[in-house]
């Protein structure tokens, strides 16, 4: 597995090649997506792309790697692992996808073009790191002594979860992901009534 540690995601230059190849690689077959197509939307000398990745098939596996990997890592910059409030972290979690999706509006394309071929190279590897870190932030220190009795801890945390990420991907299918990117206080807005309806519900 390639080592991908020494390209600065936070660097200008890396962030326009990121986003300018998601968006080439997620409209493209993996032949039809040159870096001709690459530099020139990313509006960089071709110099530029060579400097942080020696080929296309380099940078097109530090994607595969950042759909799965940093941007798990990106979402953790979001979550407070001292809050055992589950829902205050499902809610973090979702406003960590739409923060990514802001910086890389491509990601989910790509990384659903993707996870249709088996035959990538690392790809089982890096989705078992991001399944890693899923299943860290869903049982981290959390505490769900608040609910009802008879309240099935494992039940809540999948109806709570799919309820708030749910109704947000329902909204982005019809209106699209520019309803959240442009006025992230209707995000908050629909997270906050779907918690209180879900606290109203299974709290005591």
């Amino acid at each position: 597995m390639k080592d991908f540690s020494h390209i600065d995601i936070e660097n200008d230059k890396v962030q326009k090649i990121i986003t300018a190849a998601l968006d080439v690689f997620s409209n493209n077959d993996y032949d039809k997506a040159s870096t001709n197509k690459i530099v020139q939307k990313a509006e960089i000398p071709r110099g530029v792309l060579y400097y942080y990745f020696k080929n296309k098939e380099e940078l097109y596996e530090f994607l595969i790697y950042y759909s799965q990997v940093v941007s798990m890592l990106e979402a953790e910059k979001w979550i407070d692992f001292t809050d055992s409030d589950f829902l205050n972290r499902v809610k973090n979690i979702i406003k960590a996808k739409i923060n990514t999706l802001k910086r890389f509006p491509f990601l989910t394309d790509f990384s659903e073009k993707i996870s249709q071929d088996s035959k990538l190279k690392d790809y089982d590897v890096y989705v078992q790191k991001s399944n890693k870190f899923r299943l860290r932030i869903m049982q981290e220190n959390l505490d769900f002594s608040q609910l009802k009795d008879n309240v099935d801890i494992e039940m809540f945390k999948k109806v709570a979860y799919y309820a708030l990420g749910g109704e947000v991907n329902n909204i982005i299918n019809r209106q699209g992901i520019d309803v959240f990117l442009n006025d992230n206080d209707k995000l908050m807005t629909l997270l906050d009534e779907q918690i209180e309806f879900l606290r109203l519900h299974f709290y005591q």
